[in-house]
């Protein structure tokens, strides 16, 4: 325990020249400092074991007690995590991403939430952090990685993870090349026009907004033989109409 204080004075107060720098805690924390002078205590028996120190700086109000350490312990068991509390991380996630440094959440969380996503169990949730964690990237990782994610999820049977897509299409319209687009894509997005779910039919009519700009002309004439049919539902007649007079310019883009 000695030398883990001598490690922390060093990383908070800069090189150990003297004997009497160990009593300086100027530069501390002050939710870690009285902990620092237990480690360095001239009795060894006065000095706390490892044990009894982590779940001390882990307690409310600990310097080990907050959101970026949480989540980084969280991480690395994520493998192990049932379905709920894996959803629960992914939101918690999200949400917390912002306060991370960049290079954490490209070098760290990025290659876990990947290697979730390829061996299964991620759920749509995990679609969040993947997607806002991949604007960081430079534009081939992005392809590489997050790119070929999507392609796979859209090819899911999961209709929440294809809703989730829908849901955050302008967030990756954008890197998506339109090769990738129109022979890749197009064929999975397109069955959410006839999905059983009122929800995928709407959010699935008003991605096509977002995807139309991108469409070759042999799938611009396949999407408006999907919007006749959807013109035949009550429910989403409005929206198809809509949808339809705004996509308009971008026919017979060839001519």
């Amino acid at each position: 325990m000695w030398g883990l204080g001598c490690l922390l004075l060093e990383v908070f107060n800069g090189p150990i020249h003297q004997s009497s720098n160990l009593r300086d805690t100027s530069k501390f924390p002050k939710s870690l400092s009285s902990h620092y002078l237990q480690c360095v205590n001239a009795n060894p028996m006065a000095r706390p074991n490892p044990s009894e120190l982590l779940q001390s700086l882990k307690e409310r109000g600990g310097y080990l007690s907050n959101t970026f350490i949480s989540l980084n312990l969280k991480i690395e068991e994520l493998q192990l995590m049932e379905a709920d509390r894996k959803n629960h991380f992914f939101v918690e996630l999200n949400k917390s991403l912002d306060l991370f440094p960049d290079s954490f959440a490209h070098h760290k969380v990025l290659p876990h939430l990947l290697n979730v996503f390829e061996f299964g169990g991620a759920g749509p949730t995990v679609l969040a952090p993947l997607l806002k964690i991949g604007k960081l990237l430079p534009e081939d990782e992005y392809q590489r990685k997050i790119v070929s994610c999507i392609v796979r999820c859209f090819g899911s049977n999961d209709r929440a993870t294809r809703l989730n897509l829908l849901q955050h299409l302008d967030q990756f319209i954008d890197q998506l090349q339109p090769s990738v687009l129109n022979n890749s894509l197009f064929g999975q997005i397109v069955t959410g026009f006839t999905d059983t779910v009122p929800t995928i039919r709407e959010h699935t009519i008003k991605a096509s907004l977002l995807l139309a700009p991108k469409l070759n002309d042999s799938n611009l004439s396949q999407l408006l033989k999907f919007f006749a049919k959807c013109q035949l539902d009550a429910g989403i007649r409005t929206n198809t109409t809509i949808c339809l007079g705004k996509i308009a310019p971008h026919l017979n883009k060839q001519d």
